[in-house]
């Protein structure tokens, strides 16, 4: 036990601590029977909202995370309506998640009119819409069982709460043009942009727009939604454009298309034609030369989720180039707010060579600010069998994939000062080179490890067995440590916390999963939680260890001018 009392370096014993908090004893047990500590509320939301709430995880269902997150909304929305408020912000602006922030303001509104409470709920509503789409959302889970009791539309659907319908009102303002309702009011919709203005009125809350463009289009969408037989109003001529491609007969398309030639990407943009449009409206199919239009119409996202169709489309290397240069463009990674794990996904279901070092640059810019640590630093990343579970339904990412992109991140932007290990009922060591180190190959080459080491998580005995003298210690896992419990792979780790984590040394435990017990006292001297894998979350590492009392993320300055 002496080697654990070791210390390689004079850094300062953390005596703040992370906004996470737990109790100091357990009281509950985790999912494979370790001892369970409970969080406060304001810590499970927020490692539940980034958690992806609303899918289904290896231990909860889709509908017990969901319903559990609803409960924690309504809860916190009701007694803390600005900390909810601020994190909705937080959920949406910087974790770029879209459904969690929709549920939780949704959740909050619901709350705050029973209780008939004044205020708030406008300015959750305005930080949790982002996206033309979205008024819809919110509006269809205030409408259905979705985020609260069951609230049918035919039942005086009318009866929205002030707050609420102001809020909806300024994202319509802001959100509703002739370009996002021609790419986001789908006829699918059960709430379409039609509905959303008919329930909510804008017009009446800014009377000014009578008369615009805006005001044209808000009468334009209730005339559609309605099946009403009306000229289009002169004022929306992209509306006009688009509605006479769709007339052009379906044989005469692809002709059409090639007689524009080089004119092609500007007339469609003009009609106000996405990449997703043009798909349907040629009919007979897409072949190289139309999948050329369409990269120019996708914005950044698009073209990365679609790098596999350009090769299969056969796309000329002087096309790809221009692809390739705009994925590794820091700026244009920034704008398109895209998260490290949706490159780590385009490099996976990729294999053609001509794209590995732009997403690789496309990573350098998206990853989160990784901090340059101090002294040395164990890396402990939990390969178990609840970590291979897809992060969502609609993706092929796993936990494990998410822990390792940042583990391995943090030993590439300090070579040489970072221990990488896996662990489940044993441990491995994992060697990240010095030097240039391309994060998405080695993340490849560390999930081949998957089961290497069992399927369990016992995490105190791989980190007593992995400690020599770090100064901090990283645990990236779903904390559901190996207990006695029945759901035990193999059996119970036999060390506990408090014998694993030596004297003076901090420990952060990022939680990937957002389960609601946790494994560790977080909060308590040396012991601390975060979540989110974002920059945010790393800037607490260095905050934390010179000593001062971390806030929750968006109470930062940096966040809280972002948002302003």
């Amino acid at each position: 036990m002496s080697k654990l009392n070791r210390r390689t370096s004079n850094a300062a014993r953390p005596t703040g601590g992370g906004p996470i908090r737990a109790l100091a004893e357990p009281e509950t047990l985790t999912y494979e029977g370790a001892a369970g500590y409970t969080r406060d509320l304001l810590s499970d939301f927020l490692l539940l909202g980034v958690s992806m709430p609303t899918e289904g995880s290896f231990y909860e269902t889709a509908d017990a995370r969901l319903s559990r997150f609803t409960g924690l909304a309504r809860t916190i929305g009701r007694d803390n309506p600005e900390w909810m408020t601020g994190c909705i912000r937080h959920l949406r602006r910087h974790a770029h998640m879209r459904t969690a922030p929709l549920v939780a303001a949704t959740a909050m509104a619901r709350a705050r009119q029973e209780a008939k409470l004044p205020g708030y709920t406008r300015q959750a509503v305005n930080a949790a819409v982002d996206r033309a789409d979205e008024p819809g959302t919110l509006l269809n889970m205030w409408l259905t069982s979705y985020a609260s009791a069951r609230y049918e539309r035919h039942l005086r659907p009318l009866t929205l709460p002030k707050g609420l319908r102001r809020g909806l009102a300024d994202a319509v303002y802001r959100l509703y043009n002739q370009r996002s309702t021609l790419n986001w009011d789908s006829r699918e919709a059960a709430v379409r942009f039609g509905d959303v203005v008919e329930l909510i009125r804008p017009a009446t809350h800014r009377p000014a727009i009578r008369g615009t463009e805006q005001g044209a289009l808000l009468a334009y969408l209730l005339d559609r939604r309605h099946n009403r037989d009306k000229p289009i109003p002169e004022q929306l001529a992209t509306i006009r454009s688009f509605t006479e491609l769709m007339a052009v007969p379906a044989d005469q398309r692809r002709d059409l298309l090639r007689s524009w030639g080089p004119e092609a990407t500007y007339r469609l943009r003009q009609a106000g034609m996405s990449w997703k449009a043009l798909t349907g409206w040629l009919e007979t199919g897409m072949d190289t030369e139309a999948w050329i239009v369409a990269l120019r119409l996708m914005r950044y996202e698009a073209r990365l989720n679609n790098l596999r169709k350009f090769d299969r489309a056969g796309i000329p290397d002087e096309f790809a180039a221009e692809v390739a240069a705009q994925l590794a463009n820091p700026d244009e990674v920034e704008r398109a707010r895209i998260l490290p794990m949706k490159v780590l996904a385009a490099y996976l279901n990729t294999d053609s060579d001509r794209w590995r070092q732009p997403l690789a640059d496309a990573l350098t810019a998206a990853l989160p600010r990784i901090p340059e640590l101090p002294g040395r630093t164990l890396v402990l990343i939990d390969t178990s069998a609840s970590m291979r579970h897809e992060v969502s339904d609609h993706s092929s990412m796993q936990y494990i994939h998410t822990a390792a992109l940042f583990g391995i991140a943090l030993a590439a932007r300090n070579p040489g000062k970072v221990d990488v290990c896996g662990f489940a009922d044993y441990t491995f060591q994992f060697h990240v080179p010095p030097g240039y180190v391309s994060v998405l190959q080695q993340v490849r080459e560390f999930t081949r490890y998957i089961g290497y080491v069992g399927h369990g998580t016992k995490m105190w005995s791989a980190l007593r067995t992995a400690f020599n003298g770090h100064d901090r210690i990283i645990i990236l896992s779903d904390e559901q440590a190996a207990g006695p419990g029945h759901h035990s792979f193999s059996g119970q780790d036999p060390v506990t916390i408090h014998q694993a984590v030596p004297a003076g040394v901090p420990l952060f435990v990022f939680n990937i999963a957002g389960y609601q017990p946790s494994a560790i006292p977080a909060g308590f001297p040396n012991i601390h939680e975060l979540c989110g894998l974002n920059d945010l979350s790393f800037d607490l590492i260095p905050l934390i260890e010179a000593g001062q009392r971390a806030n929750w993320p968006w109470m930062n300055t940096r966040d809280s001018e972002a948002a302003a």
